[in-house]
């Protein structure tokens, strides 16, 4: 079994996210725990990888570009974009409660009790390796069981919750999901959501 089998291919879609997020080839093979070099390879021998590449890379300009379109229209101020095309918050725009004012502190706070109490993922329910450091997959986060756009409260102990990174984006601001398995649908908690990728095999770079 070659690297591209156990180091690349199962995360393809982890991969697209990266480069949606601004990383270049040599930080994502960095990431993949792969050289420059064998990456660049694979892009070559491998079709899906170069695609998913290009794909997440236009759709972030093409993000900026509409960012940069709305900055320019008359009553759309106070908008700033990344390097990443990511949007900024500017004086027109509001951050999230839980990354201002006195939530901010109180979810701080409360972040560290809980890093400091909690081993488990709320949301698949295993072990989180808190060595692990940001954007592994497996990296530790906050995740707010009840979302703040569904009317989770900011920052409250009691609706936060030790998570993988990865499981936190898949739950998103989704409360369940819906799943069908032996032809009938089972309804899947924000504390139980499925995988799409056996992110265990992932091995960083060291």
């Amino acid at each position: 079994m070659s690297r591209w089998d156990t180091h690349v291919s199962p995360y393809l879609q982890e991969i697209g996210r990266w480069a949606r997020r601004g990383l270049n080839n040599e930080k994502i093979a960095d990431q993949l725990g792969i050289g420059s070099s064998t990456f660049r390879k694979y892009m070559k021998e491998h079709p899906e990888l170069k695609a998913i590449l290009i794909k997440e890379r236009q759709e972030a300009e093409r993000i900026k570009e509409k960012a940069l379109r709305a900055n320019d229209t008359p009553g759309v101020k106070g908008r700033a974009v990344s390097s990443t095309g990511a949007l900024g918050i500017g004086p027109g725009l509001h951050a999230r409660p839980d990354q201002q004012g006195t939530h901010r502190t109180a979810f701080e706070r409360n972040k560290k009790k809980i890093y400091a109490t909690q081993d488990v993922c709320g949301i698949c329910g295993k072990p989180v390796d808190k060595k692990l450091k940001y954007p592994h997959p497996m990296s530790p986060c906050i995740d707010h069981i009840i979302p703040i756009a569904k009317g989770g409260h900011p920052s409250a102990i009691e609706n936060l919750q030790l998570a993988h990174w990865t499981c936190n984006r898949q739950k998103s601001d989704k409360m369940s999901i819906d799943i069908e398995t032996s032809n009938k649908g089972d309804i899947i908690s924000n504390r139980i959501l499925p995988h799409s990728t056996d992110w265990s095999a992932y091995k960083a770079k060291e």
